[in-house]
């Protein structure tokens, strides 16, 4: 089964539940409410969800990178100052 499929049909099933709770508040807006649509609707939702969390992690863009780059070195500067902070600390 192609990867790219699963996710995909919970996206279609998320439309499903979304176009079948629209259908359950216009129904009760109407004066005849119809809970079938509320309790299908649900399990439609929750069907996509499920079946759309198995998507794999998008790659990493490269937005940011020279940011990150950055923060990196500083972080790690600041982490050598205090490690030479506690060495001289410790020799007094």
């Amino acid at each position: 089964m192609n990867d790219d499929l699963v996710p995909r049909i919970g996206t279609f099933f998320i439309m499903v539940g979304i176009g079948l709770m629209v259908l359950f508040a216009s129904s009760e807006l109407a004066g005849s409410v119809r809970f079938e649509f509320f309790v299908y609707s649900l399990g439609a939702l929750i069907a996509g969800f499920i079946l759309r969390r198995r998507r794999a992690p998008p790659p990493e863009s490269g937005r940011f990178r020279t940011a990150r780059r950055i923060s990196d070195r500083q972080r790690q500067s600041k982490e050598q100052r205090k490690q030479k902070k506690l060495q001289k600390q410790q020799k007094k």
